[in-house]
């Protein structure tokens, strides 16, 4: 096993640990959208919730293992989403990409 599979792996036990309530919580609220649009919804409130809560930096952490833990309950359909937010952590304008995120309105992935 290489050294950052090793990193990653103990980051992932460290924020499953710290953050384990907001994970479960996060990750059913999430798994248990039905559309598109909810499901973009209920992931900005996730992050939104948690960014205002612990920060940006503990954020970058939390997202991996919250792309797992769905990955883990079956809801393949939020890992593209969770994946797009975390590319955008870093940005300047995280906070207005976040805003916007739930605002896209129904559209079918089908």
């Amino acid at each position: 096993m290489k050294s950052s599979e090793r990193n990653r792996i103990s980051d992932e036990v460290r924020c499953r640990q710290k953050y384990e309530v907001e994970l479960a919580q996060g990750a059913s609220h999430i798994a248990s959208m039905l559309y598109p649009h909810t499901l973009r919804d209920a992931v900005q409130e996730t992050v939104r919730a948690f960014a205002e809560r612990h920060g940006r930096e503990e954020l970058r952490m939390f997202l991996p293992t919250l792309a797992s833990e769905l990955e883990y309950r079956g809801c393949g359909d939020a890992m593209p989403l969770i994946q797009e937010v975390a590319q955008h952590t870093n940005s300047a304008r995280f906070t207005e990409y976040l805003a916007t995120l739930g605002s896209q309105g129904p559209t079918s992935t089908r």
